[in-house]
């Protein structure tokens, strides 16, 4: 039987409840919603459980899926999930699912302690960036929007977007390096 395009399906699952329909919608875009979910979580098993969460609740909420095409629609649920989980994880302290797993020694420990302090020092210099290259740089790194989308919810052109990015990125890692080599020297 013939797929039909995202929006047939999608008439068709509204009309008539036919599981069928997204069955296929998920066999279709279940691979870039996963993709989407590691790019945030980066644990391919947590992962897959979010990818199925996602599609859970785009199933739970299809009647609010109005005016826009379900990729994007579902991949804005992905996001927030992912968000809402890693502001869990961080919440709870961060507690991951292989902390939660026997100790596999003083390495991992260490390297544990070493991403903390990464990521303790990114935070850090993320709130010395301008708030519009902050803001920018986090709706795209941290949200995933587009710079079309970014331009939407900021107000600015999308090569304001597009410039003001490419200042942060700049700005973050050469405030990063220099974070990162101050620490090495002892903080000096």
């Amino acid at each position: 039987m013939h797929d039909g395009d995202d929006e047939t399906l999608v008439r068709s699952f509204r009309a008539t409840g036919d599981n069928d329909s997204f069955e296929r919608l998920y066999r279709r875009h279940r691979r870039a919603i996963y993709a989407c979910c590691l790019h945030f979580v980066r644990h391919p098993h947590e992962a897959e459980d979010l990818c199925h969460d996602v599609f859970v609740t785009a199933y739970e909420r299809f009647a609010t899926l109005e005016g826009e095409s379900f990729l994007p629609w579902v991949r804005r649920i992905a996001r927030n999930l992912c968000l809402n989980r890693l502001r869990g994880e961080r919440l709870r302290g961060g507690v991951e699912p292989a902390d939660e797993q026997q100790p596999s020694g003083d390495a991992d420990a260490a390297r544990t302690t070493i991403v903390r302090q990464q990521l303790e020092r990114a935070g850090a210099v993320l709130e010395t960036l301008p708030p519009h290259q902050r803001r920018v740089f986090l709706l795209f790194h941290a949200a995933g929007l587009s710079y079309v989308e970014i331009a939407e919810q900021t107000g600015h052109s999308r090569e304001a977007v597009r410039s003001h990015l490419q200042n942060a990125r700049r700005n973050f890692r050469l405030r990063f390096e220099r974070a990162d080599s101050r620490e090495q020297r002892g903080g000096r």
